[in-house]
């Protein structure tokens, strides 16, 4: 066992004075992570020029221990001069000891406490250096001409994306939201999934959800969180994904889902409902006998 990084210790790539605070993220709770014998993980600083702006970064270890990869207030690669990182969440570390993560940005002329949704995006080192992986305001692969990546309607949550996780490659999947022409509340959210040529549209709210019924679609008739409820997008180190998404249609006015492209394309699992609902019963529950249904999905790993 061997101390990687200690609060109240300077903080490396930091100026004089500047030390760590803590290793918690306002964003996302989860502890550093650790690949290969490395870790990386998100910190907390205080010390001399430090506020609310500059106060996380996220360091990345090699065999000279940890390093400065991302500060809030540097400069945001793949956007113009002057826009710099105002939050950022816990990185997702790979065997290669590269990182992909998730973080806000802020413009020339906001305020130092500015916080937007629709000024997020994710970036890696997986190149060699630093770069833009997606922004906010970028097209969304698989829709319309002028249809971004961002937070627009009422039902849009978490800014420009909701979720997202990566393989060992430091291959994105994402849980988006979008504006643009034609984008409602019935149709706003979607999954992108990252391969060779970038990303590709997996699933999307409002198209018919192959395989769940004539008629079924992804979305409940709300237009509230068609995916992610319950059960958040994974992708395992394989590049296989695994998502939840909400389900209506003919007879069906409520229904949670379990999908996954671990075959090679779009593939239900399993379907729940609760009774209250009123929807058809969910898919037989294998090994349960006859009349045993799934009710809730929860808890599931790929």
């Amino acid at each position: 066992t061997a101390l990687v990084a200690r609060q109240d210790e300077p903080a490396p790539g930091a100026p004089s004075g500047v030390e760590f605070m803590g290793f918690t993220s306002p964003l996302d709770p989860r502890i550093p992570l650790v690949s290969a014998g490395r870790a990386a993980f998100l910190g907390g600083l205080r010390g001399p020029g430090v506020d609310d702006a500059n106060a996380l970064g996220i360091w990345t270890e090699d065999q000279g221990g940890p390093h400065l990869a991302a500060r809030g207030r540097g400069p945001a690669p793949g956007l113009a001069s002057g826009h710099a990182f105002r939050l950022l969440d816990v990185p997702f570390l790979a065997t290669s000891g590269r990182i992909l993560f998730n973080g806000l940005w802020r413009k020339p002329g906001d305020s130092p406490s500015f916080l937007s949704g629709n000024q997020e995006g994710f970036w890696s080192d997986r190149s060699g250096s630093m770069q833009a992986v997606i922004l906010a305001g970028n097209p969304a692969p698989g829709t319309a001409a002028g249809v971004v990546f961002r937070q627009e309607t009422s039902t849009a949550i978490g800014g420009a994306f909701r979720d997202w996780d990566s393989d060992d490659a430091l291959r994105l999947v994402v849980n988006g939201n979008l504006g643009g022409p034609g984008i409602g509340e019935l149709n706003d959210e979607g999954i992108w999934v990252e391969g060779p040529a970038g990303l590709v549209l997996l699933a999307r709210e409002g198209d018919l959800a192959p395989g769940a019924g004539v008629g079924v679609h992804f979305g409940s008739n709300n237009g509230i969180d068609t995916f992610g409820d319950h059960i958040p997008v994974r992708r395992n180190a394989a590049g296989a994904v695994l998502f939840g998404a909400r389900l209506s249609g003919p007879n069906v006015p409520f229904m949670r889902s379990l999908w996954t492209d671990r075959s090679g394309s779009l593939e239900l699992v399993a379907r729940g409902t609760m009774p209250v609902t009123g929807s058809a019963a969910g898919d037989p529950a294998p090994g349960l006998g006859p009349g045993w249904t799934f009710s809730l999905l929860a808890l599931v790993d790929l």
